[in-house]
């Protein structure tokens, strides 16, 4: 808190001060962004966390895969024996018992008033690179399938706003449904599947075909475009480097389409699984991106081709907002829609870190080049020295800051 108090102290207006030219708008624009770096830390620099699931339900059992988050599975389980803020393949299998009760305790199954049972562990697994921890299940549940409720509260205890993405298959139907603080529950109607009596089935027209809820989907990946904006710090760093230095609406608008159009080529190239880069790849270059940019900042005043920077960035950038919709999983009957939303939250997001910020860059310019400026020089500076970290904790998978 200190901290944060002495970052808004030194932003006030520099009255009293060498620098007397420093418009008094400068403060809150510094105060502003220095809390957001203070903030950051290499976790909260990636995805927002977010975890999945799949549940299939059938008139025996309903199969549960969980596809877990490991930065949020860390903080949590306590399993990282040997202090490297990472839970290894071996540190996973031996906290088995721990993991199945954690688990046990924060998701439920109930099918109407009765509970539903957990049946055996099918797979109990760490992924590959390690950033996903995969458990497969089934649940048995009494009588005929009906008001299939779910509720689901893993890591929900964290203070990161950890999501949970769960596609609920029923037969052909498919619910896509967010589970988060103040929603971790859904009733699935899964009476569909239960046994009708013969007088009543009728013979003379073909059963209907499912329908699929278009605008839910569309909804929900909207949101998530959004969120992963607005809480993904690298990101948001990114777009204000970016707009330090730019003088004129027309350069802005460059800048933003043709960011636009590279991260929307590869957004779908991505999630697809048209084109597949290693995770940790993509979010090391996007780390130097951040780096890259703000250093161009302290050396030229006015960068030349930025557009161009841009365009080559964000085809980086759109594998990494294409990793969220990996983990949230398309809907194979909704593609387009779940694409076109995401991709517009995602420019949601941006223009809500524009609109704000870029008048308030143009109108310092404007009252005083020198104060502009001390203003790109400060921010630029700060950016870099965190960007840099992000890059070696993501390249060389070290931890160099406290994770939480």
């Amino acid at each position: 808190m200190a901290r944060r108090a002495w970052l808004c102290y030194m932003a006030k207006p520099m009255r009293n001060r060498p620098n007397r030219d420093l418009p008094s708008l400068a403060g809150p624009l510094l105060c502003a962004v220095g809390l957001v770096v203070v903030w950051t830390s290499p976790a909260s620099a990636h995805h927002p966390q977010l975890s999945s699931f799949v549940s299939q339900v059938s008139l025996e059992k309903v199969d549960v895969f969980f596809d877990l988050d490991a930065v949020t599975a860390t903080r949590v389980w306590k399993l990282d024996t040997d202090g490297n803020n990472i839970i290894d393949a071996d540190e996973f299998q031996k906290g088995r018992d721990d993991v199945l009760a954690y688990v046990d305790a924060r998701f439920k199954l109930s099918n109407g008033a009765a509970a539903c049972t957990r049946g055996e562990i099918e797979r109990f697994e760490a992924s590959e690179n390690l950033d996903k921890f995969r458990i497969l299940t089934s649940y048995v549940c009494p009588g005929p399938p009906g008001e299939i409720r779910y509720d689901h509260s893993l890591f929900l205890e964290t203070t990161e706003g950890h999501q949970h993405v769960g596609r609920l298959q029923v037969g052909e139907n498919v619910v896509t449904h967010v589970f988060e603080r103040g929603a971790s529950a859904y009733v699935l109607d899964a009476s569909i599947l239960a046994p009708t009596p013969a007088s009543a089935v009728a013979v003379d027209k073909p059963p209907a075909a499912p329908e699929t809820a278009w605008g839910a989907v569309f909804l929900t990946f909207l949101w998530q475009g959004v969120v992963h904006i607005l809480i993904g710090i690298d990101h948001i760093l990114f777009v204000i480097v970016l707009l330090l230095v730019v003088r004129r609406f027309k350069q802005l608008a460059w800048i933003v389409t043709s960011f636009t159009v590279a991260h929307s080529i590869t957004l779908a190239l991505g999630a697809l699984e048209i084109v597949a880069l290693p995770s940790a790849l993509v979010e090391s270059v996007i780390a130097l991106s951040i780096v890259y940019v703000a250093v161009e900042n302290m050396i030229a005043d006015e960068p030349r081709a930025r557009y161009i920077v841009t365009f080559v960035f964000g085809l980086i950038h759109g594998f990494g907002f294409s990793s969220v919709l990996r983990d949230v999983g398309l809907p194979q009957d909704a593609l387009v829609p779940a694409l076109l939303a995401f991709n517009l939250g995602v420019e949601l997001g941006q223009l809500a870190i524009v609109a704000p910020f870029f008048p308030l860059v143009v109108l310092i310019r404007r009252r005083s080049e020198r104060a502009h400026r001390w203003v790109v020089w400060i921010l630029s500076g700060a950016v870099t020295l965190v960007a840099l970290v992000w890059f070696i904790e993501r390249a060389f998978s070290v931890s160099i800051l406290p994770t939480g």
